[in-house]
């Protein structure tokens, strides 16, 4: 399942209670060390150990550069253990694209 700019910006704002999860490559990240508002950067070669620390019941929220495959990979992982998870749509540069701020880490 996927979620749009627009709408994770009109749930951010309302208070929604989202855990955002940042997987760009390293290099795209040390690039541009900006998150989403709210957001983890974790390192997606890492997930085996991360993921397990991440609430079951919690509303996930994954995204990479460009929404393609890493991101891909994190909501295929999250969904086939029982996490609700949305993908965001065109990843960290879609949310740019569509005027969202971002926050340096």
């Amino acid at each position: 399942m996927k979620i749009s700019a627009k709408e994770l910006k009109l749930a951010l704002d309302s208070g929604q209670s989202l855990v955002l999860i940042d997987v760009r490559r390293q290099s795209d990240y040390d690039e541009d060390p900006n998150l989403i508002p709210g957001a983890t950067w974790y390192d997606l070669e890492q997930m085996d150990a991360w993921s397990q620390d991440i609430p079951k019941d919690a509303d996930l929220v994954v995204y990479c550069a460009h929404g393609r495959s890493r991101s891909q990979a994190a909501l295929e992982h999250f969904t086939n253990n029982g996490y609700k998870v949305k993908l965001l749509d065109h990843g960290y540069d879609g949310w740019r694209d569509a005027g969202g701020t971002v926050v340096p880490t």
